[in-house]
């Protein structure tokens, strides 16, 4: 399993009531997270896009410039329109610049998965939200954002829209796939937009005058970078802390906490975060571990230096829900191109900072409510799985999969993360070690078993200590009529080529080989004086563990003796080959034999051989003779 970022949480508790949830709220909004900020989006319906903007307007993109904002130390992208036309909002003016979290400075590098992208030169439809600062961004991410195309060959305009090829995840009603790439033909789009606006008086509410938008850039100083496009791309990333045994120190700024059942309302938020913690510091086999630095004043998702959780959107970064449907909390952190580290194959940046926001307006909505769920400490854990570098797992039952169980997961720190969570802290962040590796033996049979790098020589010493990443060669003996039949454990150790990122087990098998032995019975007497013809069965088996091999032929010789011991005085009589394909561990194999002798032959013996050239390597010869007195 490796995870890459992908983001938020959708509310639900089961997978039929998560289908009735998204009937009902279809507008929902699930977390929106930064460079890692992963997104789930249930797509929002025009004319909700058309009441919640403040403005509409069409116009051609002239310019794109990264900023590095001086005071929050966040990077901001401005992007200046040329209008063309204003659909919505008194604008009077002919240039619009917006301003969108996020873009590239020199090494750094600050992103929110599913936000808008724009190139220079393209002419676009922008849905607008008005920002505290008077500034406007595009309205619920690349969902306010259409691209106008023109057919060559006809002329005709389409809007369309596109969706993230990374980073969102999207849920449709019944679980509907969404489509690829939304298509309009541009000139019925503007007019329903229009008929919007007429039929829907709540949605010319919430435009305002165009002397209340700042409309050039809020921002003359500061680094800045011109970029041909502004683009959000995943890339890896991860704390390089764990690295040397230093935890990540996460702060709380618990003002704005949602109402939560409680006596001490603050006293039962910080305990939820507090466990989500825990469950991500104890994690087997991981070495990351969150710390608690108290309490903090900052806020909001800001480069500021400081990791923080805090409540109520205090920096006005998601839209409000609107009936219990929107964004629930955000999550992520910035990271640096500066300094990457290779772990399990995979390249990482390193991550800088990292924030968790909760979102505002969810009260009465059910999700804060019940005490039994736990919310605040699952959406807490959720989202911190985004900080530490996580995206969404494909896992429903996952706490880091793309929607909220508030299944009471996150009462306890030992129940609120599943096996493929855990699975992506230890891929990403794995104990440095040293570890052990241990050699066990099994089977009926015996041998030994040594490693390169020493250390290991079982069975007098069957486990040893290396350091992560060593290469331990394990080379398994069998003892003399035994076979080595393979190793077992984890898959590290099915050659015996052992790299160590972990304690490990490795068992050793040994078997007894092929192990012949015999019947002779039936025997039938003929007397023809001065001979006697006898007949007479042999059984062959295979009471070993493992097959004859297909090259070998094993012999089957029957002797007649005076007495009851084997010696070379005695005559053969009988002698056949067995069919190796019929020996199998258990396999039997039925030969008919028959000998002439000379008479009398009472009171003398038949001695049966099998593999009486003894060219099949065995784990015991003692039972390959059986002797038949002749009546």
């Amino acid at each position: 399993m490796a995870h890459t970022p992908h983001a938020a949480v959708f509310a639900g508790r089961s997978p039929a009531q998560r289908d009735l949830l998204l009937v009902v709220s279809l507008f929902l909004l699930l977390a929106v997270v930064p460079q890692a900020r992963a997104t789930v989006i249930v797509p929002v319906p025009d004319d909700v896009l058309v009441e919640q903007s403040v403005a509409v307007v069409i116009g051609k993109v002239t310019a794109i410039e990264s900023h590095r904002d001086p005071q929050q130390g966040q990077i901001f992208t401005h992007i200046t329109l040329s209008l063309d036309e204003v659909l919505k909002g008194e604008l009077s003016v002919r240039e619009l610049t917006i301003k969108q979290i996020g873009g590239t400075v020199g090494e750094l590098h600050s992103w929110v998965y599913g936000s808008p992208e724009f190139k220079r030169g393209e002419k676009v439809l922008l849905f607008l939200r008005l920002t505290p600062d008077g500034t406007l961004r595009v309205a619920h991410l690349y969902q306010g954002k259409f691209s106008v195309l023109m057919d060559q060959i006809t002329g005709e305009e389409f809007a369309s829209r596109e969706t993230p090829s990374e980073g969102v995840a999207i849920r449709g009603p019944k679980g509907a796939p969404p489509a690829k790439r939304e298509l309009h033909r541009f000139k019925e789009f503007k007019e329903r937009i229009r008929g919007i606006l007429r039929n829907h008086p709540k949605a010319t509410d919430q435009a305002q005058a165009g002397s209340t938008f700042i409309v050039s850039s809020p921002l003359a100083s500061g680094d800045a970078e011109v970029q041909d496009q502004f683009t959000f791309l995943g890339t890896p990333s991860r704390w390089f802390e764990p690295d040397s045994n230093t935890p990540v120190v996460m702060r709380m700024n618990l003002l704005g906490a949602p109402a939560a059942p409680g006596s001490d309302l603050n006293q039962q938020i910080d305990q939820q975060i507090l466990t989500a913690y825990q469950a991500w510091s104890t994690v087997s086999g991981s070495s990351f571990v969150y710390q608690d630095g108290g309490a903090t004043l900052a806020q909001g998702f800001t480069n500021d230096g400081v990791s923080a959780i805090s409540f109520g959107d205090p920096e006005d970064e998601m839209e409000s829900p609107m009936g219990c449907s929107g964004t629930l909390a955000l999550g992520g952190f910035s990271s640096t191109s500066s300094q990457t580290t290779i772990v399990n194959d995979q390249s990482f940046r390193r991550i800088l900072w990292g924030d968790v926001v909760f979102n505002d307006g969810w009260d009465g909505c059910g999700i804060y409510e019940d005490p039994t769920a736990f919310a605040v400490a699952e959406i807490a854990a959720h989202e911190l799985g985004h900080v530490l570098g996580l995206g969404h797992s494909q896992d429903d039952d996952a706490t880091m999969a793309a929607f909220v169980h508030l299944d009471g997961r996150g009462a306890s720190a030992a129940t609120i993360l599943m096996d493929d969570d855990k699975a992506g802290a230890v891929f990403v962040y794995p104990t440095t070690g040293p570890f052990t590796l241990t050699v066990t033996m099994a089977g009926a049979g015996t041998g030994s078993v040594t490693s390169n790098p020493g250390g290991i020589v079982c069975g007098n010493d069957c486990s040893e200590i290396y350091t992560r990443g060593t290469q331990v060669t394990l080379a398994a003996a069998a003892d003399p009529s035994f076979t080595f039949v393979g190793w077992t454990g984890p898959a590290d150790c099915a050659d015996g080529v052992v790299t160590i990122t972990a304690d490990m087990t490795c068992t050793a098998t040994f078997a007894r080989g092929p192990d012949l032995t015999g019947l002779l019975g039936q025997l039938i007497k003929t007397i023809k004086a001065p001979i006697e013809k006898l007949k007479f069965l042999v059984t062959v088996r295979n009471v070993g563990d493992l097959t004859v091999p297909l090259t070998v032929n094993p012999v089957v010789r029957v002797y007649l003796s005076a007495d009851a011991i084997l010696d070379p005085s005695d005559t053969l009589v009988f002698e056949k080959q067995a069919k190796p394909k019929k020996l199998f561990p258990g396999g039997v194999e039925l030969i008919k034999g028959k000998a002439t002798v000379p008479t009398p032959s009472q009171g003398k013996f038949l001695i049966l051989k099998v593999d009486a050239t003894d060219v099949t390597i065995e784990s015991g010869e003692a039972n390959n003779l059986v002797i038949l007195p002749i009546p």
